[in-house]
């Protein structure tokens, strides 16, 4: 086995970002993480080896690691972890410094479709609010008096939805629209900023992150709606 070359200047770099927050040096390396950890072993990687490379300033063989994306971000690490270790600050930063056309898979182009078009399929206003219409007309023949609110002002509950839903699953839209009018709740459809599903979480995104998650809170505001119900 070859030596290892520490990089002090990665090493602090890496410390200054994350480490306050993820209290990165208090792993014991005791391996509870690794115990419960869905994706230990896959390249040779778990949580516990993930901190001690990170350690050893070795910041760049982390980011560059497919494992990174194949963590789940459930968090399983940070909760059994004795030391309070938050392994999901880790992930999330590490999959920060990947640069973006560099992320994996389709997940940024989802997320950028989410800034662009409101939402995740970048369906326009006309078409979210066809399948909308259409599913309620439909529900109308099991439950008469449904009335599907759309914009309605001063609604209790800002109804969001993941946008597969409509553009391929519509007929769950009308298990949402039971579920609300079973409980007989003041709630409404927005025609803009409903997407309930925000990737840029996963991509480590913050940028695009704040961006939609500010225009969909300035949109609840503007409907003067008091909760965001989140149905996924």
């Amino acid at each position: 086995m070859g030596t290892i070359k520490l990089d002090q200047k990665k090493r602090q770099k890496f410390k200054e970002l994350v480490a306050p927050r993820s209290n990165l040096q208090a792993c014991l390396t005791c391996g509870t993480c690794a115990g419960g950890c869905p994706v230990a072993g896959w390249e040779g990687m778990d949580p516990r080896k993930l901190v001690r490379m990170l350690q050893l300033g070795l910041e760049d063989e982390v980011i560059k690691s497919d494992w990174i994306w194949q963590c789940t971000n459930c968090e399983r690490c940070t909760w059994a972890c004795p030391m309070g270790v938050k392994f999901g600050e880790i992930i999330t930063n590490a999959r920060a410094s990947v640069p973006r056309e560099e992320t994996p898979g389709e997940i940024q182009k989802t997320a950028n479709n989410h800034r662009e078009t409101m939402n995740n399929m970048r369906l326009t206003v006309e078409d979210a609010i066809e399948s909308f219409e259409w599913m309620a007309e439909e529900l109308q023949e099991e439950i008469p008096d449904f009335e599907l609110p759309i914009d309605k002002q001063g609604a209790e509950f800002f109804c969001t939805i993941n946008s597969k839903q409509p553009q391929y699953f519509p007929m769950d839209l009308q298990s949402i629209y039971k579920i609300f009018y079973a409980a007989g709740a003041d709630w409404t459809i927005s025609s803009k900023w409903w997407e309930g599903t925000n990737y840029a979480i996963f991509t480590g995104d913050f940028d695009t992150w704040e961006y939609t998650l500010r225009e969909q809170a300035k949109r609840v505001e503007e409907l003067g709606c008091r909760v965001m119900a989140y149905t996924e």
